[in-house]
């Protein structure tokens, strides 16, 4: 722990607030810094420490890009000498009393301490390879906050997003899209662009760009700021890393890297068994909207009545009832003639005691009723006589 405390004692930067006094116990660790009297750029944006939120003071695009310049030196002095902040959002953005940006809890990253936008990048695979990639993320969310002039809070699936989300999201790709569909109309082109580098969905998936590369973006074009490593300027940057230092930064990076990868695939895992339990509960719900529906439906079915020539009919609707003609009346040996009565159904065979459809029988009917091809009127009329 004492190459830590000479290592954060000794940084200086112009972008980086110093570190007048560190002690650590076995309890935890006091540290002491000067007096910010403008306090932070939360209260910046929330004009002088105002509790609440609704009135946010209003940032010109000249002051946007001076406050996000500084922050990217800060990031940009930390990552050349293996360090990252980790822990950077506007409450430990702190305002020096000239008015410049200062970064502060830089030793939060090498006593452990969590990010603050943690729950925010564990989701994106892209966020949380690299430590450096983290530091550009937080920027991202932090020149977001300073563009729409308020606080970050509402940054969530369920304000400033096109798709639905419940509020305690559960599902990850509702954190794939930091920014809304539609940017408001004050943002120039530059001023998208740079955050569409950072927020929009195919950075998260794809890759952050590095400090370096956004500070050769347009928007920067045209800021100057002072050399920061030339020995002659005042401003001049120094840090002590010894050996030992150098090796715990490098233990701490590669643990760190692995509890994130870790958390990652875990997450991963939950989402998964969040969506199968998704189907099975909508499985389970449409099964059992089946079974509740099914007696009403059977219920429904039996009392309806059925339609003619769709059920079963009996034999005896299948029963021919018209008439037959014969081309000569058959007459019995006593001269008198058999007719049946018509009060009583004529003998049927096997084949009509079998349930046919009534499309069958009907065709059966209107066959037996015509009387054959050829008959004549004289042969007709006899067959009406022969009848009665």
């Amino acid at each position: 722990m004492s190459c830590v405390v000479q290592m954060l004692t000794s940084l200086q930067h112009p972008c980086i607030a110093p570190i007048l006094l560190f002690h650590s116990t076995d309890l935890g660790c006091v540290k002491v810094q000067s007096l910010a009297a403008r306090g932070s750029l939360r209260d910046v944006l929330h004009a002088s420490k105002q509790q609440s939120s609704d009135a946010c003071a209003l940032l010109s695009r000249e002051s946007i890009v001076n406050i996000s310049l500084q922050i990217l030196r800060g990031l940009q002095f930390l990552h050349s000498k293996g360090l990252c902040h980790g822990h950077l959002h506007t409450g430990n953005i702190l305002i020096s009393p000239s008015g410049n940006i200062q970064l502060s809890d830089v030793d939060n990253y090498p006593l452990g301490l969590s990010s603050f936008y943690r729950p925010h990048f564990i989701h994106h695979r892209a966020v949380c390879s690299t430590l450096e990639t983290i530091d550009v993320f937080c920027f991202g969310l932090v020149l977001w906050e300073l563009c729409k002039r308020g606080s970050n809070n509402d940054i969530s699936c369920s304000k400033n997003r096109s798709h639905s989300c419940d509020a305690t999201c559960t599902d990850p790709s509702s954190y794939c899209d930091i920014l809304p569909s539609v940017l408001p109309d004050y943002l120039d082109l530059d001023l998208r662009a740079l955050l569409e580098s950072i927020l929009s969905p195919r950075a998260l998936q794809s890759s952050l760009p590095s400090v370096q590369v956004l500070l050769n973006q347009a928007l920067f074009q045209g800021y100057v700021l002072p050399d920061y490593n030339n020995n002659n300027n005042s401003n001049r940057t120094s840090i002590k890393l010894s050996s030992s230092m150098k090796k715990y930064l490098s233990h701490m990076r590669e643990k760190t890297l692995t509890r994130l990868a870790v958390d990652h695939k875990q997450f991963r895992h939950e989402k998964r068994l969040y969506r199968m339990e998704s189907m099975i509960r909508a499985d389970s719900d449409v099964s059992q909207y089946v079974i509740e529906r099914s007696p009403s439906l059977c219920n429904t079915r039996t009392s309806e009545p059925t339609p003619p020539g769709l059920g079963h009919a009996s034999p005896a609707e299948h029963t021919p009832t018209s008439l037959s003609f014969s081309s000569q009346p058959s007459t019995p040996s006593g001269g008198v003639s058999e007719r049946t009565p018509l009060n009583q159904p004529s003998p049927m065979s096997e084949s009509e005691h079998t349930p046919q459809s009534s499309s069958s029988a009907h065709s059966d009917s209107v066959s037996q009723s015509l009387p054959p091809v050829g008959m004549n009127r004289g042969a007709l009329l006899s067959s009406i006589q022969c009848f009665q």
